[in-house]
């Protein structure tokens, strides 16, 4: 809710989650939208973000590999998902939005 909503609105909204529902200002839910699509903020899978701490972190596909017992192979995959995920051009940039969204911590 806005702070300058409509009585009426708010009467709605009051009503809508005393009912168990939930209640967004339509004027805030495109904003929540284009915000999420903006920032790729699709989830990522537990692999992923671990995956993306380690890189963080300065550590080698190779070494990730051997500390997560899967081939080098599967880790770049991992990686182009993410990317893919986060609209990110590098690896670089996915570990750079990944921290900045807070979707993984270091």
């Amino acid at each position: 809710m806005l702070k300058n909503a409509h009585p009426d609105d708010l009467i709605r909204a009051v009503k809508t989650v005393a009912g168990g529902g939930a209640y967004v200002d339509p004027a805030l839910g495109s904003e929540l939208v284009s915000r999420e699509a903006m920032l790729g903020l699709t989830r990522l899978t537990d692999r992923e973000r671990d995956i993306l701490t380690k890189m963080a972190a300065g550590v080698p596909n190779r070494e990730i590999a051997a500390t997560l017992y899967l081939s080098t192979e599967t880790i770049r995959t991992h990686v182009r998902s993410a990317m893919r995920k986060l609209d990110a051009d590098t690896r670089t940039q996915a570990v750079a939005l990944a921290i900045r969204e807070k979707l993984i911590e270091v």
